[in-house]
């Protein structure tokens, strides 16, 4: 038997785990080769016979092991691989073969077959040596071991390749990755050079910050110097409590691009003070005062609310609208629905949060809780193994997808609670909790969905808006009796709210609101009815076991008045649960009626600049608006170029409804419209292009923070902020290449 080294034998157990790098290149590139020549020469129907006829290079399947024909249809393939692990895409037009051989469903299967023979010949290698092996001549056991010599050069690789892995402790999932660059790397470079070349950690340190890392910030500044641009901010700390600030920069890139981009521009470490004042003076020596055309295209910026950051009077936002009056300082609106979401929960009764918490860290004390959880969730034939959520406090979605967690194990936890026999536990999934449960889970969807469209760090004006008139009108929907505008609604709703009861004359009764929300939610309404099944149920084995016990235990002149007096006992028992239903869709209107009056106080300020902005979006002309955006933005449209503007304005009137039309049917972006109309209307399009960059989320820059995660590791602790600036910039422009580009950087 073959004699492999100590480290690929305790790589072998592990590697099983690891996600196989079996993509069948050369086999791929001559099939695709062969089948454009072969498409050009030949009918649809015998292009299948042609690709059948294919020699499969050395080490790879005959193709007529993995397709066949459709036997209904000629002009249709069948793959053999997917179509026995009952893959849903197994069969297509025959002119979609090769497609089908590169995409990744079919990959993936190839590979876990792969898996499986990579499997077997692991374990042939622990195979212990056969009494019978240890009399074999010298002859015959040289024979042996040329045999086991022999194994594939390809398998070998993939061997040393896990090895790699597990020892720089890189994850599984990179293997591909890896092994796809060894093979760019070596069509690049001349095997003499990569046996030559060395690298050490300091010359990897500057190219990484003096050579691309500059180069690309140097590119983004260009892009600043010439184009309009917003910024969004935000300061986290990391595990070793140090302070960073990252700006990200939106605005519109050279290159006709038909959108506005938001990229890193920095990262800063914040040793001294974190005041509005300190944030402002690192923004301008940072970004602002880098050239005097930046601080000319500067738009605003967009926050999240810390006080620092919005502070009414010393807030960064404030500090810098009195040195620069034109921009505009906005507030994260995902934020907003977060801040929404979290003054819900506080509004929840407490014994309900305590049900959530006590199933929650029953299952995240114990590992064979878990285990026997997913062991249940197995025997039903679930399609997937789950595991409870816990509720962390800090994270938006974290209560939401708590409780939607629970609800998908609603039937496993009952049976590993009776199992178990946790009868305490086992009263906490009572019907009557399920549908608390199922309701607070609703109405956070609600919440939650609208936090995720303000995530999009795409958004444009007019979406925004159009968004969040969209989601007072759906909240409102909810309790109204009438479905008003928005601005309707805005008009009805009190500032505070403890006047939420000023309220009843326009929303619905609870009655008629319990209906109408059962109506739109079907899992609730299932469960409200087998709840009212159990109240009828609890109230007939109350009635017939007390008025028997009465019969029982008194003679028969007491049984007319001890009767009576029995028989309305199970109805004020009844009475009192059906109080507690119908107070439970009370707390739900109300919840939701509190829940309109902080939208109005947080999303729907008096902002008159918001619908203005919508003119160049071309629904309507407004030559108002637009003299006022003119006004608003002298950076943009300065006192010279103001009479044109006027010219340019009369013009775009007399042609508004071709303009409108032209870009309704054209199917293009806003931004491809007005740089179409900029030739005719150069100052209207540079004042449109300007407000498309204006700031709406500060998505962009937590997820820089997200992404610092993945390179300031323990390992790694001692990175410099200037190295870990570098590496975020190199990622974000050169994440969607599989390898890093050809590119001269001086």
């Amino acid at each position: 038997m073959a004699v492999f080294p100590f480290e690929f034998m305790t790589v072998f157990p592990f590697f099983i785990r690891s996600r196989s790098a079996y993509l069948n290149f050369i086999f791929k590139q001559s099939i695709s080769k062969m089948y454009g020549q072969m498409e050009l020469a030949s009918k649809p129907k015998d292009l299948l016979d042609n690709l059948l006829a294919l020699k499969a290079p050395s080490g790879f399947p005959p193709l007529t092991e993995l397709v066949y024909r459709d036997p209904k249809k000629g002009s249709r393939f069948i793959c053999k691989i997917c179509k026995e692990a009952k893959l849903k895409n197994h069969a297509g037009n025959i002119k979609n073969l090769v497609g089908h051989f590169h995409s990744k469903s079919h990959s993936s299967q190839m590979e876990k077959n792969d898996l499986k023979e990579l499997d077997r010949l692991i374990s042939s290698f622990f195979k212990p040596t056969s009494p019978k092996a240890s009399n074999l001549s010298t002859q015959d056991r040289e024979n042996e071991d040329a045999s086991d010599q022999r194994l594939s050069d390809d398998k070998m690789l993939k061997i040393e390749l896990t090895a790699f892995l597990i020892k720089e402790n890189m994850p599984f999932s990179k293997g591909s990755t890896v092994l796809e660059f060894i093979k760019d790397i070596i069509t690049k470079y001349d095997h003499k050079v990569i046996l030559d070349s060395q690298i050490s950690k300091e010359t990897i340190s500057r190219i990484s910050k003096d050579c691309i890392g500059a180069s690309l910030k140097h590119s983004i500044f260009e892009e600043l110097k010439v184009s309009p641009f917003s910024l969004s901010i935000d300061e986290a700390s990391d595990f070793y409590k140090n302070s960073y600030l990252a700006l990200c920069a939106k605005f519109l890139p050279s290159g006709g691009a038909e959108k506005p981009t938001t990229k890193l521009v920095s990262i800063i470490e914040m040793k001294g003070e974190k005041t509005g004042e300190a944030l402002k003076n690192v923004i301008k020596e940072e970004i602002l005062l880098k050239d005097p055309q930046i601080s000319q295209n500067f738009m605003g910026l967009v926050t999240d609310e810390a006080r620092s950051m919005v502070g009414s009077h010393i807030g960064l936002g404030k500090l810098l609208e009195k040195e620069y009056p034109h921009i505009i300082c906005r507030e994260d609106l995902s934020h907003k629905f977060n801040l929404i979401c979290k003054a819900l929960v506080k509004k929840l009764p407490s014994d309900f949060m305590q049900i959530i918490g006590n199933i929650t860290s029953y299952f995240r004390s114990s590992c064979q809780r878990r285990y026997k959880l997913r062991a249940i969730q197995e025997s039903l034939n679930k399609s997937s193994i789950l595991d409870i959520i816990k509720y962390t406090e800090v994270r938006w979605l974290s209560l939401s997808q708590c409780l939607n967690r629970i609800l998908d194990l609603w039937e496993p936890l009952k049976i590993c609670f009776e199992q178990s026999k946790e009868f305490e536990e086992l009263e906490r999934l009572s019907t009557k909790n399920h549908l608390q449960i199922r309701i607070v889970a609703d109405l956070l969807s609600y919440i939650i969905h609208y936090n995720l469209i303000f995530q999009k760090s795409d958004m444009l004006f007019d979406e925004i808006i159009l968004t969040l008139e969209e989601s007072l009108r759906v909240f409102g929907n909810l309790v109204f009796e009438k479905q008003f505008t928005h601005q309707e609604i805005l008009d009805l709703l009190p500032e505070d709210a403890s006047d939420v009861r000023l309220l009843d004359y326009y929303s619905l009764d609870i009655h008629t609101f319990t209906a109408q929300w059962l109506s739109s939610h079907g899992e609730t309404d299932r469960i409200y009815k087998k709840y009212e099944k159990e109240l009828q149920e609890k109230e007939e084995n109350l009635r017939s076991s007390e008025v028997s016990e009465t019969f029982n235990s008194v003679n028969s002149a007491e049984n007319e008045q001890n009767l009576e007096i029995l028989s309305n006992k199970p109805e004020e028992i009844l009475l009192t649960e059906k109080r507690e239903l119908i107070r439970m869709f009370e707390s739900l209107k109300d919840w939701i009626l509190e829940i309109l009056i902080m939208m109005k106080q947080k999303l729907h300020k008096n902002d008159s600049l918001s619908h203005q902005v919508r003119v160049i979006f071309l629904e309507n002309f407004d030559k108002e608006a637009w003299d006022n955006l003119r006004v608003k933005f002298p950076n943009i449209i300065n006192q010279e170029k103001v009479a044109s503007f006027q010219l340019e304005l009369c013009i775009f009137k007399a042609n508004f409804a071709k303009h409108k039309e032209d870009h309704k049917c054209s199917g293009k972006t806003i931004l491809y419209t007005w740089m179409s109309l900029e030739a005719k209307h150069p100052n209207m399009a540079q004042l449109a292009k300007a407000l498309l960059v204006l700031p709406s989320s500060t998505v962009p820059v937590e997820r820089v923070f997200s992404q610092r995660k993945d390179f300031k590791l323990p390992k790694r602790s001692r990175l410099t902020t200037e190295n870990l600036e570098s590496s975020l910039l190199i990622y974000q422009e050169y994440k969607s290449f599989d390898f890093f580009p050809h590119k001269r950087y001086d």
